[in-house]
């Protein structure tokens, strides 16, 4: 489908759900708003370093939501970055834009957790995807080659710690195996963490190649007390969904997931700070 002479790939077929193929009915996009590249934390595995700050233009994504809104039913809104915590003002003038253009739709938060004890300032979030890669202070701060990361002790202290979906890349040395992934969930768990995800690596760069472990290679698949209750697949995308209780008696979710296309775009539109453009390095769309 076209928007103003730009095709946007649109899947026909929604992820495959334990073998079946679902039709999608109706044309929709999930729209990533990126308000800056810049970042605090300098992670081996990550390509948003040392990149130049571009000023994040609101007039222009306005325009962007009310030209996608003509063609396309937005499913879900997701602020990302780079860090989007780091420009806190325009990400909360943002986030109010967006519910009065799209008041029913889903608003999510990509963050590393810096200012996370700010993130409440921000009104109605739906869930807060932080990145957290190892239960341990000390392990996370070195896989994030910074301090500037929230302690779990700031993760302890969050107001709201079921509305946190902590993600947690795969890595071989840090969270590689069935025992660190339990307990992670344990440890996380017990100060009211309930939903996780662990990843593998995209081949982004050498140290994501050397570092990459498969999800089914690390044993997630006999996590104690764990049961798998759906499978997804999307060309070289799979990913597994699970519920479990811990050791302390807390019934968790997670899921485990491996994409080998970092380029993959059907349905994503991006907005990077003052264009529009397809997927995250895609075509750019005039507004």
């Amino acid at each position: 489908m076209k928007l103003n002479g730009v095709d946007i790939p649109i899947k026909k077929y929604s992820c495959s759900l334990n073998g079946g193929v679902q039709t999608i009915q109706d044309p929709y996009v999930n729209l990533y708003i990126k308000i800056t590249d810049n970042c605090q934390a300098s992670c081996k595995f990550c390509e948003f370093r040392n990149l130049e700050n571009i000023e994040f233009d609101l007039k222009k994504l306005v325009k962007s939501i009310k030209l996608l809104k003509t063609k396309f039913l937005i499913n879900k809104v997701s602020f990302t970055g780079g860090e989007p915590l780091l420009k806190f003002d325009e990400l909360k003038e943002a986030i109010v834009h967006v519910r009065k253009l799209l008041p029913k739709v889903e608003i999510t938060l990509n963050t590393n957790g810096i200012n996370l004890n700010k993130i409440t300032d921000l009104g109605k979030i739906h869930y807060v995807a932080m990145s957290r890669h190892h239960y341990d202070d000390k392990a996370n701060y070195d896989i994030f080659g910074s301090k500037k990361v929230p302690s779990f002790k700031d993760i302890k202290n969050f107001p709201d710690t079921s509305k946190l979906h902590l993600r947690c890349n795969l890595i071989k040395g840090f969270i590689d195996s069935k025992e660190t992934i339990t307990e992670y969930l344990n440890r996380f768990s017990k100060i009211g963490v309930i939903d996780f995800g662990f990843v593998s690596l995209m081949p982004l760069n050498s140290y994501c190649k050397n570092k990459f472990i498969s999800y089914e290679k690390t044993g997630v698949n006999s996590i104690p007390n764990s049961r798998m209750v759906r499978k997804w697949t999307y060309h070289e995308c799979h990913c597994k969904n699970y519920i479990a209780y811990t050791h302390t008696g807390n019934l968790v979710k997670y899921y485990a997931r491996v994409n080998q296309n970092h380029g993959q775009c059907e349905s994503i539109v991006v907005f990077d700070k003052d264009k529009l453009r397809v997927g995250f390095s895609g075509e750019i769309i005039d507004v």
